[in-house]
């Protein structure tokens, strides 16, 4: 079972998980772990709210809006999240080749 820091986290874990993700890379269960950008703007919101509902109702939870990293290795999930679009696509791009 994944350890999340906050509900938010876990909302943003099972959208990379159910596909939601913008762009992932690696694997969760390997060395190294798995990284994903997630995009959320106000435009896409209701999209993702109407995608995640269940998950959405299940946590007890608010579909965010914002521009996230998702970390995932060995069970622990880190989320980060970032002041623009470009900013966390940058990090993205520098996690994804290290």
């Amino acid at each position: 079972m994944a350890k999340y820091a906050s509900t938010r986290d876990e909302l943003l874990d099972r959208m990379v998980a159910d596909g939601w993700g913008n762009r992932s890379s690696g694997d969760a269960e390997a060395a190294g772990g798995s990284v994903a950008l997630v995009t959320i703007s106000d435009a896409e919101k209701a999209e993702c709210v109407d995608a995640m509902s269940e998950v959405l109702a299940e946590l007890g939870v608010e579909m965010p809006v914002g521009n996230f990293i998702v970390r995932s290795e060995a069970g622990e999930v880190t989320v980060r999240e970032y002041p623009s679009e470009p900013a966390a696509t940058a990090a993205y791009l520098a996690l994804a080749a290290a």
